[in-house]
């Protein structure tokens, strides 16, 4: 996954700026939830450190 993908693909359903794409980004990368990877060209490759339904299921809110 490249930073600029996941970056177009956000737009389609969140109204949000590459700056603000980015300071979450990075924080997600000081939580240790990502890791940025240089990429070809000026694009970053972000790895999950988790697997990504385990992720997902403790970001969802309780029912």
């Amino acid at each position: 996954m490249t930073s600029g993908a996941i970056f177009e693909a956000t737009r389609e359903y969140l109204p949000i700026g590459k700056s603000t794409y980015h300071e979450h980004l990075n924080r997600l990368v000081k939580t240790g939830i990502v890791d940025l990877v240089p990429g070809q060209g000026r694009g970053r490759e972000i790895r999950l450190r988790y697997d990504p339904d385990t992720v997902a299921g403790i970001c969802r809110l309780p029912d």
